[in-house]
């Protein structure tokens, strides 16, 4: 009698189990997924809804919406500046924006004051979705444009500009550290799936034991909020502030992991005349081709040291121009007519400078110093400053963040030897951040 007893119960139970498995079979077969077959339909049908719910007290895997671009976006990039009054760092480096940004600088040497705008653009947000954080991860890293013109570099008469230039970055290590930083993200968010897990098993109950599977299943789909619905007997595990504190922190270490190193290209045209008329003979095409490498010596949890080298070559192209003689009886420059057929030159150029940057409440105060030196043969005499060459200049900067992008920056050049004007200037520089 006692085996009957066991028999009866354990076949009614068996019988239940499979009618529960036909119900969430034909549920689950309605949401067309595409897949292998699931052994324990209840089972995946409670992790499918488990991975669809977004509640703030529990953070699911990388696999949910929860995994946003901006989390992957290297938030110390700023606008390329190199060789301006723009440029914001003792040694520029290679790594660029994600989006769209600009810089804002003013500032004087001995050629006067002026005032220099810039847009920077990533070509990469015309042909990658910036909302897949797959792609971001990695075309954010990888090159941005710049253009820039002094504002008053407009000439009177012609209306033309006598003064503009383009900067180029190319990053050749941005897809690696870019699919380096999207695995230890994901890498983070897997340790959480234990949550969800715990949220799936809790949806199991609940579907194994609800009488109608397919109204159980609607209200836990549609988060119905009431005394007898399926979800608001969900067990949610508790997601403390120490633990989202935690997840940040361990999140921006694997961004500065990521963007700790690099290397890449440097390229730069200018045409006109950067002193705008102040120095006869200095119009003219420039280009410069570089290789630039930047790496993190010294990483502490909120402090860091990194290095900036560069090395590349510098052509400059001089316009013909008109030369200037001294009147000795008024002791003032007089403009004759002989005219200076413009030059050809190179130069070697490299420089090294040292980053120090301060992590404080999610914002990097950065200081830097280097120096620049570039070299070239057959200079005429008293062309060095003209054909910007044959100098050694000192370089510091300070950028003090007033957003999460966005920057001010306090930048000195004091020459160590050679004709080369010291310079002092004061930029802003701001860039548009991922989608959230």
């Amino acid at each position: 009698m006692k085996f009957r007893i066991i028999f009866f119960s354990m076949f009614s139970m068996f019988s239940t189990a499979l009618l529960a498995q036909d119900a969430c079979k034909e549920i689950y077969d309605s949401l067309n997924i595409v897949g292998s077959l699931p052994a324990d339909y209840c089972m995946s049908l409670s992790v499918y809804l488990s991975s669809e719910l977004t509640d703030n007290n529990f953070i699911t895997s990388s696999q949910n919406p929860n995994l946003k671009p901006r989390v992957l976006q290297n938030r110390n990039a700023e606008p390329s500046g190199a060789g301006l009054l723009n440029q914001s760092g003792a040694v520029t480096s290679v790594q660029p924006i994600a989006l769209a940004g600009g810089s804002f600088a003013t500032g004087g040497t001995d050629d006067g004051a002026s005032t220099i705008f810039a847009l920077t653009l990533n070509p990469s947000i015309f042909y990658t979705d910036i909302s897949n954080p797959n792609e971001t991860a990695k075309s954010s890293r990888l090159g941005d444009i710049t253009v820039f013109f002094p504002t008053n570099a407009v000439e009177e008469n012609t209306s033309e500009l006598e003064y503009f230039g383009i900067r180029a970055r190319l990053n050749i290590t941005g897809i690696s550290t870019g699919d380096e930083l999207l695995q230890n993200v994901q890498s983070i968010y897997s340790r959480l799936t234990i949550d969800q897990n715990k949220v799936a098993l809790s949806i199991n109950k609940l579907l194994n034991e609800a009488t109608d599977k397919q109204a159980c299943y609607d209200q836990i789909k549609n988060k119905e909020e009431s005394t007898n619905s399926c979800y608001s007997n969900i067990e949610f595990p508790v997601f403390t502030q120490k633990q989202k504190d935690e997840l940040e922190s361990k999140l921006r270490e694997a961004r500065m992991k990521a963007d700790s190193k690099y290397f890449g290209l440097d390229l730069r045209f200018d045409s006109g005349d950067p002193t705008l008329g102040s120095k006869p003979g200095a119009a003219g095409t420039r280009l410069f081709g570089g290789l630039a490498r930047g790496r993190t010596l010294e990483d502490k949890k909120e402090q860091t040291m990194k290095y900036h080298f560069r090395i590349g070559v510098d052509y400059f192209d001089q316009e013909d121009y008109q030369s200037i003689s001294t009147d000795t009886v008024m002791n003032m420059p007089v403009m004759d007519t002989t005219m200076v057929l413009g030059r050809t030159n190179f130069s070697l150029d490299s420089a090294f400078g040292l980053e120090f940057s301060k992590l404080i409440d999610n914002q990097t105060i950065s200081f830097s110093t280097g120096l620049e030196l570039r070299l070239a043969k057959d200079i005429p005499n008293g062309m060095d400053k003209v054909f910007q060459t044959n100098y050694m200049i000192l370089r510091s900067s300070l950028s003090v963040p007033f957003t999460e992008t966005n920057k001010i920056s306090l930048n000195l050049g004091v020459p160590v030897f050679g004709e080369i004007s010291p310079v002092f200037s004061i930029s802003a520089n701001w860039s548009l951040l991922l989608p959230d």
